[in-house]
């Protein structure tokens, strides 16, 4: 049996939580709740960090700073916005931007393209050659 992907789930709506939380929690993900942002980052730094953030803040609330204090934590952790317009002017933070109202079957479907593991090496980046500045030096 494969381990289950967890999501933290952020939006100050109760309701809109249960019924994600159920959605999520049948495809095979273990859901972590908030209903405020204090809370999220609370539960962000606990024990296990999750695999993806979820931040659905509703109708006329910006998650978006909320996904840039959580990158700034946590520059790995994959972001997922749900809102009506991410901040123009600002930039988004996060990894995807879906729109409000999107269906379950799409949210869950980013979730596990964000969750998928990637196979191979991991890119690194390499420190220049030690011999670099000597060789500045000579030109």
């Amino acid at each position: 049996m494969r381990p289950k992907k967890t999501v933290l789930y952020c939006s100050p709506n109760q309701e809109l939580i249960s019924l994600r939380a159920f959605a999520l929690s049948t495809r095979g993900f273990r859901v972590s709740r908030s209903s405020n942002p204090h809370q999220a980052m609370r539960l962000l730094f606990a024990a296990t960090c999750p695999d993806v953030f979820l931040i659905e803040m509703g109708k006329g609330a910006s998650g978006n700073f909320l996904a840039s204090a959580a990158k700034e934590c946590l520059p790995d952790l994959r972001v997922l916005l749900v809102e009506d317009l991410p901040d123009q002017e600002t930039g988004c933070f996060a990894d995807v931007v879906l729109p409000q109202g999107v269906e379950a079957a799409v949210l869950i479907e980013r979730l596990r393209i964000l969750t998928a593991r990637k196979r191979g090496p991991r890119k690194r980046e390499l420190p220049p050659p030690a011999w670099m500045p000597i060789m500045e030096g000579l030109a």
